[in-house]
């Protein structure tokens, strides 16, 4: 497979890399996301200046915990689509494997350095839905990795694609060969929407009265980089406002809550479908 995107391997964006010809000092003046309205803690992002851009950057994590590793990433991780991959060092030693040529980016970012972490007393866990604390944490750190992954925006993309690193839908098979995704699909989606998939109908009731109700699936969602920042500071707001020991408070249940006071901020591309990803090959 020829890839028109040299590897660019770094354990975090501003640590030191051994390939000198892809790195420069940070261009301020560049078209990447504004660093002025960046977190600080971030830090400096160098410039890569020998990558190609692509229109979507895909976005997951993984990380040593129970039941996180799996053969079929040898699957899942070969959608062919820059990745900026989150993960604590031994993950991503073994995501490499799978990613291969891919234009890959892997940031080192370990649990207890997740904004969710915070929240990791106030957390609970169910044999059916969410079996650590870890996992709920990784899930309501997606959003904030999106986040991380626009401000840097290391291929110049103008939209962000979560996909869980285990995606079902290629466990048994691997995804189509050519370019993720198509870019007239790509180009006919909203820029002021988050785009999701849902898991069945929408019941408002359910929300106020039904433990752990979601609407909204996690497997995969789209935002333009224009929005992501402003979508990755509300969430922040409804886990502060909602998380406690009364109930299951995954991601999926928060970005349903959101969807509850702020329906205009969602575009659903899918019904009984948890995965968008197929549907823009």
């Amino acid at each position: 497979m020829s890839n028109p995107y040299p590897l660019a391997d770094c354990d975090s964006p501003d640590a030191d890399c051994t390939n000198d010809d892809l790195y420069s000092k940070a261009d301020t003046n560049s078209e990447s996301y504004d660093s002025d309205d960046s977190d600080d803690s971030y830090g400096d992002m160098p410039e890569l200046i020998e990558l190609n851009t692509s229109q979507m950057t895909c976005v997951t994590g993984l990380w040593d915990i129970e039941d996180t590793y799996d053969k079929c990433l040898e699957n899942t991780l070969q959608i062919n689509c820059p990745y900026v991959f989150f993960g604590d060092k031994r993950s991503i030693e073994y995501a490499k494997q799978f990613r291969g040529d891919y234009p890959t980016y892997y940031i080192e970012y370990n649990i207890n350095e997740f904004n969710s972490y915070k929240y990791i007393n106030k957390t609970i866990i169910d044999d059916d839905y969410c079996k650590s604390l870890e996992i709920n944490l990784i899930w309501h750190e997606k959003i904030n990795m999106i986040n991380k992954a626009a401000s840097y925006n290391i291929f110049g993309s103008e939209y962000f694609c979560w996909i869980d690193a285990d995606i079902d839908t290629y466990k048994n098979s691997s995804p189509p060969s050519c370019v993720f995704p198509n870019t007239v699909k790509l180009h006919n989606l909203p820029k002021d929407k988050f785009i999701f998939s849902s898991d069945g109908e929408y019941d408002e009731d359910k929300v106020y009265y039904i433990w752990n109700y979601h609407y909204i699936s996690g497997v995969s969602y789209i935002m333009h980089k224009n929005i992501i920042k402003d979508f990755a500071e509300q969430y922040q707001e409804y886990m502060e406002k909602l998380i406690d020991k009364n109930n299951l408070w995954t991601d999926r249940v928060i970005l349903t809550q959101m969807y509850k006071d702020n329906k205009e901020l969602f575009y659903k591309l899918s019904e009984y479908d948890i995965n968008i990803v197929p549907l823009l090959y």
